[in-house]
């Protein structure tokens, strides 16, 4: 008889439980630990007691590559325990969406740190126009910054510091520089975020949305949506809209769903949406 009614449902969830049992952390006795973990809701702490316990467990340097190693981890307890819960009717949707919205901030805060810090040896301390020291940051986009984030969906971020500058070089310490010559090292780097915001701002019709808006609410009202190739376009033709998508995803040959090639036009999108037997039948 199966200990969980994951067992009985996911093929997921089978292996991984099966991996968890045979190569788990010391210590960590796989079937108690779910079963304790899936008992109350999931929260942004438990998310990093996880990490912690793991990375800890790992033995591992703090790198880049561990990080990642341990993310995947930890991402994957999270997926056996939402699966349980919901299963089980203990986790709602607001659950799922917060739950996965927590570790997408949670493993970009994580990997934000090991970046910067790879960053700044390789290319120097972020410096602004005067010459202070800023921190590389991350905008969550789309559904990330709805805190909309189901189990399927796409992290799309952008990459920004707080004003235009330069790096200091490498080599330099912009504390210790009273010359300037820090900020002129060969593989110093120019920084222009602003100027991504700027150029967009200047294409016609386009209008930049307040992170709390309903991704849901925008689809209901759009003609069609466009993405390159995120979850929010699966989500419009499963809600009767037409999709289009610049990059490749894995429902591009549904029906309603248009890849950009020259000569697709407005009119030819909004010509051929999706019919809901045509895409039951897809999928």
């Amino acid at each position: 008889m199966s200990d969980f009614l994951g067992e009985g449902h996911s093929e997921f969830f089978r292996r991984s439980l099966a991996a968890w049992q045979t190569r788990a952390p010391q210590g960590w006795n796989t079937s108690q630990r779910l079963t304790s973990d899936v008992a109350v809701p999931l929260t942004p702490a438990r998310l990093g007691q996880w990490y912690d316990e793991l990375m800890r467990a790992s033995g591992l340097p703090d790198t880049s590559a561990s990080v990642g190693q341990v993310l995947r981890r930890v991402r994957n307890w999270l997926m056996l325990c939402l699966i349980e819960r919901d299963l089980g009717g203990q986790a709602d949707l607001d659950e799922v969406c917060q739950a996965m919205t927590a570790f997408a901030e949670f493993s970009s805060q994580k990997a934000l740190r090991i970046l910067a810090t790879e960053e700044r040896q390789r290319h120097g301390v972020p410096l602004d126009e005067t010459g202070l020291p800023q921190d590389l940051l991350i905008i969550a986009m789309g559904k990330a910054g709805g805190g909309e984030l189901n189990v399927s969906s796409d992290l799309d971020v952008v990459f920004v510091v707080r004003d235009d500058g330069e790096t200091s070089g490498p080599d330099a310490d912009p504390a210790s520089d009273t010359t300037g010559s820090a900020r002129a090292t060969s593989r110093s780097r120019s920084l222009a975020s602003a100027e991504f915001f700027h150029r967009l701002a200047r294409i016609p019709g386009v209008e930049f949305m307040p992170s709390h808006a309903s991704t849901h609410e925008l689809t209901a009202r759009a003609l069609y949506v466009a993405t390159i190739s995120g979850t929010v376009g699966w989500e419009a033709v499963r809600k009767g809209k037409p999709a289009l998508v610049f990059g490749p995803t894995w429902y591009a040959g549904l029906p309603g769903v248009h890849t950009w090639h020259d000569g697709l036009t407005h009119d030819h999108i909004l010509a051929h949406p999706p019919g809901h037997a045509a895409l039951e039948q897809a999928v």
